[in-house]
């Protein structure tokens, strides 16, 4: 009788933890999960020469003139592959942010 009741308490223990495991295991899947779509991704902060311009609301003929100007104080920064530009989003708000500029 003795062995029934330490058998018993020991089945209960047992489902508790593997109630319990299953819920803490589940509530941290569910965490990363969210954590991983509140991240951006980085192809999300990446425009093209088009993109750019559409993004600014300005013409793709305003936006080479601008990137024209090599001076550090009014030009966009961008990268340049195989003869396209790469603008990131972070840069051009920064851009707006710190330059003064008229076009006509």
């Amino acid at each position: 009788m003795e062995k029934n009741k330490f058998l018993t308490v020991a089945i209960v223990l047992l489902a508790f933890s593997i109630i319990f495991g299953s819920i803490y295991i589940g509530d941290s899947i569910r965490q990363v999960a969210n954590q991983s779509a509140n991240v951006s991704s980085d192809t999300d902060d990446i425009l093209d020469f088009d993109g750019a311009a559409e993004y600014l609301n300005i013409s793709k003929s305003d936006l080479a003139k601008i990137i024209s100007t090599r001076s550090s104080t009014s030009g966009i920064k961008y990268v340049k592959v195989k003869g396209k530009y790469i603008f990131s989003k972070v840069a051009l708000n920064e851009w707006l942010k710190n330059t003064w500029m008229e076009m006509d």
